[in-house]
């Protein structure tokens, strides 16, 4: 359990770390001695997360003075390695001349040891109960940094699951909107291609009865209509859940952005506004009339730019401005009507309008509620 805690830290490398650095220099500076250490401890090696004094990473735990710190609940203090029994043949001390050494453990919060505030020096030394209690002092330091580190691994951690979790919703909402587009070709082909070819038929034997088709032609008038309600239930039918966490700016904002690259024109989006919550409905409905009228734009030439921008005022206001020629407002109510743009709207209590931008391109602006009116 304790290598476990140690792991959740991500500690266990050769690395130093900024500010266990400075607190060794620290540490070195206020005990006067030549190397000061910050230390963890995993199964079989030291690693020397902050240090004064050494260019050395570590070294194995078997040779470490620090493990035998963890034997203890106090800081432990060895005067003089070269007579200590447990230190004297060390590499520490024959090879690189060590005689004190003093250590207290770094215990987490969950109450397991993981390292080390150490210092050392080359010659013989005591340590008086005051400087072991500042030692202790340095050690709960150390905890309170890794706890702090362990809280920005978390929400690192946290913020890289949400936007992994986001991307996979959006791609499976774009995926979904793939679908739906399939789904209502299929119905269009299957279903209403059928009825109009019908339709179509009727109307052919209402001309050739002359006055006597009006029997045929109440009919085909019927068919036409029912047709043209099936074929708004299919388009309102088709509602591809959203999280509730997703925000709808950033929604249309993703949306655009991922569709930009199919279009030949410069396609952006921005916010004209401070922002404030809207819809599932609202961002839906956004997204399927950028759709619509991208393809309306999508047709027409000399088309170089277009610029989506969104709004927040009493109501949320969707502008989707072209750089095209100017066009007659009858042709672009025709296309409002035609893809279901005004209709979509509508459905939400919204309105449409179509004007002129001030540098002469075309302009849509949908002007949607913030709460969907109740039925009348």
């Amino acid at each position: 359990m304790r290598l476990f805690d140690l792991a959740s830290y991500d500690l266990q490398d050769e690395d130093t770390e900024e500010e266990f650095d400075q607190l060794s220099q620290l540490m070195a500076q206020y005990f006067k001695c030549p190397i000061a250490l910050v230390t963890v401890i995993d199964r079989d090696h030291q690693w020397f997360k902050g240090k004064a004094g050494t260019n050395e990473t570590g070294n194995l735990r078997s040779l470490s003075f620090c493990s035998h710190t963890f034997l203890i609940n106090d800081v432990m203090v060895v005067e003089d390695a070269s007579k200590d029994k447990r230190f004297f043949d060390n590499p520490v001390v024959t090879g690189f001349n060590i005689r004190f050494y003093a250590g207290a453990s770094i215990v987490s919060t969950d109450g397991y040891k993981l390292g080390t505030v150490c210092i050392y020096d080359t010659r013989p030394r005591k340590l008086i109960q005051s400087k072991r209690n500042t030692l202790i002092l340095f050690s709960k330091l150390v905890t309170r940094l890794l706890e702090l580190r362990k809280k920005n691994l978390l929400l690192r951690q946290r913020a890289q699951e949400m936007i992994s979790f986001k991307n996979d919703i959006f791609g499976r909402f774009i995926q979904r909107q793939e679908t739906d587009n399939k789904s209502i070709a299929f119905n269009l082909h299957e279903n209403f291609a059928q009825g109009i070819a019908a339709v179509l038929m009727i109307l052919q034997m209402a001309r050739k009865k002359g006055t006597g088709g009006s029997v045929l032609l109440d009919s085909a008038v019927v068919q036409l209509k029912e047709m043209i309600v099936n074929i708004r239930n299919l388009s309102y039918s088709i509602t591809p859940p959203i999280p509730d966490w997703i925000s709808g700016e950033q929604l249309l904002t993703e949306f655009v952005e991922k569709i930009a690259t199919t279009y030949p024109f410069k396609l952006s989006i921005e916010n004209t506004g401070e922002t404030k919550k809207i819809s599932t409905d609202i961002t839906l409905c956004s997204i399927r009339i950028i759709d619509q009228w991208l393809k309306v734009l999508l047709k027409k030439k000399n088309i170089h730019q277009v610029q989506v921008s969104l709004a927040y005022a009493e109501q949320f206001i969707l502008s989707i401005s072209d750089d095209g020629a100017m066009e007659t407002m009858n042709d672009r109510r025709k296309e409002l009507f035609e893809n279901i743009v005004y209709d979509r709207a509508r459905a939400l209590g919204g309105t449409v309008e179509l004007s002129l931008t001030a540098t002469g391109g075309n302009l849509l602006e949908v002007l949607l509620p913030f709460t969907k009116p109740a039925a009348g």
